[in-house]
Formats: C-alpha cells, sequence, structure tokens
C-alpha cells in the first residue's frame, strides 16, 4: 500500500540504479530495506539486491533481482543460543568468508556500474569504495554490549573503521537520548539519525475490528512470530508447541502462529508458515509476541501494540533491546527456557502491563521519522554532492 510520504515519478530526475547489500543473517535487513526499495522504484529508479541465507527469496518474493551472495555466518547450538567458542574457533573461515563476500560483490558492481550502494549491515559500502562508487553504511548498532572491555573496544574500533568506508552513514533509530536501540548512539561524524525503517504504517490499513472479521477472529488475537537465523525459529517452535495445551485453554482468544513447520490448526490455534502481509496482521492483533530483533519490534512499536518479547539466547542485541523496552514499560520481556510463563503473561500484558502513553509517544516518534523516506534524500543529496565536487 502507497503512504503519503512515497516518492512520485520524476521526468526531469535521471534515473539511477541502486544496489543495496544486505547482511543475511536473518531477515531482518533485507526486510527493512525493502521499504527503501519500494519508495526508489515508485520513482522509475532500478533496484538490485545481494545477500545470503533466506533473505535472497525474501527479496525475491516481493519483486526484486537479488544475487545470492557468500554467507558471513556464526557458531550457534541446538537452542539457538550464540556458541562463542564455537565462532572463535571458526574465525579464520569467517575470515575467509569476508574476503570471498567481497570478491563477490567487487564482481558484482562492476557487472551491473550502479550509481550508488546502500550498505545494511554488511561491507558492500567497502566493496563500493573500493571502486569509486558512492556508499551509504545504514544499521541500528554502533556499539556491542560485550562482557569484556577489551574486546569490546576491539569490535568498536573495528567496525567504526568499516563504517567511515561509506561516503554517508544513516543510524536506523530515533536520536540519542530517545533511541530505541540503547546502543545506537555513536560519535562518529557525519551520521544522520532517520528513525527505525518501518514499511506501512498504521494509517494504511482498515480498522482493527475490520481485519479480524476477515480473518474470522472473534475475541482477542495473540500473533505469535517464530522467526530468526539458523537454529533459532526450530528451537523456539518447539517451546511454544510444548504449551499448546495451555494456550487452548485461554478462552475469548485466537493464536495465529508463524512457524517454519507445517502444523495442524487445533482449536483457537491456527499454524502459518508464511504471512502476506505481516503488517496487517499486527495491526489485527491485541498482543504480539516474537523474537526481539530490532526490526521487528520497530514494526510492532509503530502499530502502537503490546509486545512479549522473547530474545534469542545469548544473542547480546536482543537481549539488551528486549530488556530496555521492558524497563521502559512498553513491551514484555520473558526467556526462551521461561515459556511456561507465556500464557499467564499474554493476559496480563493485554490486561494491564504496558506503558500505553510512552507506547504511543515511542509510536508517534517513529511516525514523524519517515525514515525509508530520509534514506533517498540521503542518496539524492550524496550524488548532488558529487556531480557539484562536494
Amino acid at each position: 500500500m502507497k503512504s503519503s510520504n512515497d516518492c512520485e515519478p520524476d521526468a526531469m530526475r535521471p534515473k539511477l540504479k541502486v544496489y543495496i547489500s544486505c547482511n543475511g543473517l536473518g531477515l531482518g535487513h533485507v526486510g527493512r530495506m525493502l521499504s527503501v526499495a519500494n519508495v526508489l522504484c515508485r520513482r522509475g529508479d532500478k533496484v538490485i539486491f545481494g545477500t545470503w541465507g533466506p533473505g535472497v527469496e525474501f527479496a525475491q518474493k516481493e519483486g526484486f533481482f537479488c544475487y545470492g551472495l557468500p554467507a558471513v555466518d556464526w557458531k550457534d547450538r541446538a537452542d539457538g543460543s550464540f556458541d562463542i567458542g564455537g565462532t572463535v574457533v571458526r574465525l579464520p573461515l569467517i575470515l575467509i568468508g569476508i574476503a570471498r563476500l567481497f570478491l563477490r560483490e567487487r564482481s558484482i558492481l562492476r557487472k551491473e556500474r550502479p550509481d550508488v550502494v546502500i550498505s545494511d549491515g554488511s561491507i558492500g559500502h567497502c566493496t563500493g569504495r573500493s571502486l569509486g562508487i558512492p556508499a551509504i553504511y545504514v544499521d541500528h548498532q554502533m556499539d556491542f554490549p560485550l562482557s569484556s572491555k577489551i574486546i569490546r573496544n576491539i569490535v568498536i574500533q573495528i567496525h567504526n573503521f568499516s563504517v567511515k568506508m561509506g561516503r554517508r552513514v544513516a543510524v536506523l533509530d530515533l536520536k540519542p537520548h530517545e533511541n530505541i536501540y540503547p546502543y545506537s548512539v555513536t560519535e562518529i561524524e557525519r551520521v544522520v539519525y532517520t528513525g527505525p525503517l518501518v514499511g506501512s504504517v498504521p494509517a494504511d490499513y482498515d480498522a482493527q475490528k475490520k481485519i479480524k472479521e476477515r480473518l474470522n477472529v472473534c475475541g482477542n488475537l495473540c500473533v505469535i512470530m517464530i522467526s530468526g537465523p539458523k537454529h533459532s525459529p526450530f528451537a523456539l517452535e518447539e517451546k511454544i508447541l510444548a504449551i499448546e495445551d495451555e494456550l487452548m485453554k485461554m478462552k475469548g482468544w485466537t493464536f495465529i502462529i508463524k512457524a517454519p513447520g507445517e502444523h495442524e490448526d487445533k482449536q483457537n490455534i491456527r499454524y502459518v508458515r508464511w504471512i502476506g502481509d505481516v503488517y496487517e496482521l499486527i495491526k489485527a492483533s491485541d498482543v504480539v509476541v516474537s523474537r526481539s530483533g530490532y526490526t521487528t519490534v520497530c514494526d510492532i512499536l509503530a502499530f502502537f501494540k503490546k509486545s512479549i518479547l522473547i530474545p534469542q539466547p545469548k544473542q547480546v542485541e536482543q537481549e539488551a533491546l528486549a530488556k530496555h523496552l521492558k524497563e521502559k514499560g512498553i513491551a514484555q520481556m520473558i526467556l526462551q527456557d521461561e515459556l511456561e510463563k507465556l500464557p499467564e503473561l499474554i493476559s496480563d500484558t493485554f490486561d494491564n502491563e504496558t506503558n500505553l502513553a510512552e507506547l504511543r509517544n515511542v509510536a508517534d516518534r517513529i511516525d514523524k521519522c519517515r525514515a525509508k523516506q530520509k534514506i533517498v534524500d540521503i542518496i539524492d543529496e550524496m550524488l548532488e554532492g558529487e556531480r557539484c565536487g562536494i
């Protein structure tokens, strides 16, 4: 659906070719950049994606050509948790993967000759710079909540060196002191805080009651979105299946569960493997349960919805975000190993566990940011500066 801040085609403006390089760990990076890609396409530009993992199919389903890239990955355990020791052991392979990714994207950029590169949590901006192509680096994480100060400082220095390879830097969060993610603050120069990238706004959709009628939902609706990279969704799916009986006892509630596996519907529980329009389902919900990935969380906040966040075990980014929002009173948090408490927490969250005034404040600020248009404006300003020799 088209919102009020989408660009219209401009016959006088040169059409651009834009290459968007996305981190392929999960769908969050590709998902949020699709909103920017749609704005660019509506004004007549051509957009090409590059990523790895399930993000390739995701971009293709949305109608974009997407190059498959070599994966840069960590080691995880069967419960979806981050395996620090296994990752350290794999470090040589990770470095080789980064080199392969750089060379693959360099080949793509030579072939496609884009006017600009957008790099979301990836290294496309570095590859673009190596070929003299203007590039923007975008992400929400500019600091890393690691327990060791020495390792944290090393990671930050390496990260900042990479970030500065971009001609422009966009942080996908509200400005400091209002920021959603506690580690999005940085002292790097030339940084623009665009606000979170959200593909749609609540006004694009029918009223909650009308969507529920279309979905044949009576009473309260809880949407449970099981997602994440590698083992993570399967580990969470197993935990959710273990509490089916308790969910079925919740009178007046319907559950729509997006799960990686095939499952039969049971009483008040419906299973789906793919959601055509996740925003419509969020708009219809009374409570949303999901991982605490930044993109998903921002979608939920933008739609002014009560939520329960289940951080991926030992994934410090998700744990930090979930704890931060719980402390602010705008989301609830539960650990994956405590999901036997989830049915009770769903009821409590619906009744009185959310600071609605603060949640409304955050939702309004996200809406006013119009982040996807800001990214497009940054592209135009950067290219205009190039033409003027700035």
